[in-house]
């Protein structure tokens, strides 16, 4: 044992730095709420809602957005109550499925208990008219208010039968027997197939189904059709407002006529931060060196955050210049395919590391003329071609998934073709991609394999 001094050099994070990073990946909904809880914090921070008092630059931004082609892609523009009132804004709700099912119910002369237990059903019913809990759960629940079994059956009942058919059902194969007992031309093998095979069916395995039913082909095939024509989400047609996420753009591009980008940081809701000034004339006083102090501190950590903010809006307006630079293409053209790009791409061209730019598009959104898109969309690996390695050589996975879908699209739909088939056909075209990638991508956009794609 001995002992010895040693030098080295590591990196240690301090505060500021954890909280420059912070700031960096907060999109704006959360950086102007952060903003506001800091001038509540710190006493010699002044916070102030942006305002715009030019009513004729105002009215010269809606004349401008009503003269676009299209409104419901256009720039945001500041628009307060009064605008509102001033421009017949009014908003409509439309009829929740809870409100439908009741005023079907209120009709209704029934006995105060299965009432009571018809309205506990209707307001515990999922967005798309389904019942999670059973008859014997229900019974569970109010066994304690002497509640009789039958009564809880006959609120089922009475629910089942209510437009949209297929509401109050526990479960898929529930909802569309429903659906079909409600028909006038009542189809056995199908209520069959929804009651014993739909596990089957969802495999397109129709000779399958036709041997455990013991009919032809050609009448699963007619049943079949029959369950496609039934809703298995009853409920989704009406308006919820639950779960609700409302996305509000931080980067706005827009396309000149000359066909260049503008590229717009949204700050309208931004509050203005500012140093109140009896605070720094505080240092000059001859106030006790502890209120001094503390006043140092207060002052330092909100220059340090203005410093962070105005870094932050840097490097989000550099790093939007790359992507519209790289995909120009898709903003000018809406072509829906990328070209490769990655973050070390982005971070090479404005001189940080990848970490900075994986934070700076964290939660982050794109308003263009044609939706509204996450940040994280515009990267994607580049798949090469078998004769060439060179980027622009590569292709992406959206351009490999629309090839497949124009693939799968054009085949012959009672001899589909298999994932080894395709596979062989886009290395036939010059792209080096392997079956279980075909298979990977296929999966992904909701199509599928050659069993299930097969018609009988």
């Amino acid at each position: 044992m001995d002992l010895k001094l040693e030098l080295s050099q590591k990196l240690a994070l301090s505060q500021n730095m954890v909280l420059s990073a912070q700031i960096l990946q907060m999109s704006n909904a959360e950086l102007v709420e952060y903003l506001k809880e800091l001038s509540v914090e710190n006493p010699v921070v002044e916070c102030d809602e942006q305002k715009n008092d030019d009513k004729f630059e105002n009215v010269k931004e809606k004349l401008e957005w009503l003269e676009s082609s299209d409104f419901q892609n256009n720039v945001y523009y500041n628009d307060d109550e009064k605008d509102r009132e001033d421009w017949n804004y009014k908003e409509i709700p439309g009829e929740s499925l809870e409100e439908y099912l009741l005023s079907q119910l209120n009709v209704l002369n029934l006995q105060r208990e299965v009432y009571v237990l018809a309205k506990y059903i209707i307001q515990n019913m999922d967005n798309n008219g389904y019942v999670r809990e059973s008859a014997d759960d229900l019974y569970s629940i109010f066994k304690p208010f002497n509640i009789d079994k039958k009564c809880i059956t006959d609120a089922f009942s009475i629910i089942q039968s209510f437009e949209p058919l297929g509401v109050g059902a526990s479960n898929l194969s529930e909802c569309l027997l429903i659906q079909l007992k409600a028909r006038e031309n009542r189809n056995p093998i199908a209520e069959a197939i929804v009651e014993k095979e739909l596990e089957n069916l969802g495999k397109n395995k129709i000779p399958i189904i036709a041997k455990n039913l013991k009919v032809s082909v050609e009448d699963v095939i007619s049943a079949v059709s029959v369950i496609k024509s039934l809703n298995p989400k009853p409920g989704n047609s009406f308006m919820s407002d639950r779960n609700l996420n409302y996305i509000v753009p931080d980067v706005i591009v827009e396309e000149t006529s000359d066909g260049d980008f503008n590229i717009i940081i949204d700050d309208t809701y931004f509050p203005n931060i500012r140093i109140g000034r009896q605070y720094k004339d505080i240092l000059l006083t001859n106030v006790p060196d502890e209120a001094k102090e503390y006043v140092c501190k207060k002052v330092k950590q909100a220059e340090w955050i203005i410093k962070c903010v105005s870094k932050r809006h840097e490097t989000l307006m550099k790093t939007m210049e790359v992507i519209v630079d790289t995909q120009k293409e898709f903003f000018s053209k809406n072509s829906g395919e990328l070209k490769p790009m990655r973050l070390i791409d982005v971070a090479e061209k404005i001189e940080v590391h990848e970490s900075t730019v994986s934070r700076a598009i964290k939660d982050k959104y794109v308003q263009c003329s044609h939706g509204v898109y996450p940040l994280s969309r515009f990267f994607c690996n580049g798949i090469a071609s078998k004769n060439s390695n060179s980027k622009d050589d590569m292709t992406t996975a959206d351009a490999i998934k629309s090839r497949i879908t124009k693939i799968i699209e054009g085949e012959d739909k009672k001899s589909p073709l298999s994932d080894r088939v395709i596979t062989e056909m886009l290395n036939d075209e010059g792209v080096a991609i392997s079956r279980r990638t075909v298979a990977k991508y296929r999966e992904s956009m909701g199509i599928a394999g050659a069993s299930g794609r097969k018609q009988y």
